[in-house]
């Protein structure tokens, strides 16, 4: 459960543009934790850190990373964080400092979001007797 708070935190602190406790919380978190494989994976928590890495203006050990993500690894995630992962791997490409150094998977996100949103209506649906009252 640690682990999941520390997540949420160095996500809001993404948010809040803390970069610095981001990229090291996320960083901290590749290490083998508690998460389910279909929660979260390296992969996805190197994008997470990474983004933080280029918002502290580091280009170089950005593009260097993004050589070593395989966006295949985020198939076996849950939606949600599919598209967590692959929006951000979005910013990420679409930054002017990388231009051309980052692929970009526009139908992989494309396809993420179209799997989360059969994933919230299969979940409104499993949940419908319960928000009915």
């Amino acid at each position: 459960m640690h682990d999941h708070v520390d997540l949420s935190m160095a996500r809001l602190d993404l948010i809040e543009d803390r970069w610095a406790d981001a990229k090291a919380t996320l960083v901290r978190l590749q290490q083998p934790t508690g998460f389910p494989k279909n929660h979260l994976n390296p992969t996805a928590l190197t994008i997470e850190a990474l983004y933080a890495q280029l918002q502290l203006g580091d280009t170089a050990a950005v593009a260097a990373g993004v050589a070593q993500v395989d966006l295949s690894q985020l198939d076996t995630l849950d939606p949600d964080e599919r598209v967590v992962g692959l929006s951000i791997w979005a910013r990420i490409a679409s930054h002017p400092a990388l231009a051309g150094q980052v692929p970009d998977d526009p139908e992989r996100l494309a396809q993420a979001w179209a799997a989360y949103d059969t994933y919230e209506s299969q979940l409104r649906q499993a949940l419908e007797p319960w928000l009915t009252h």
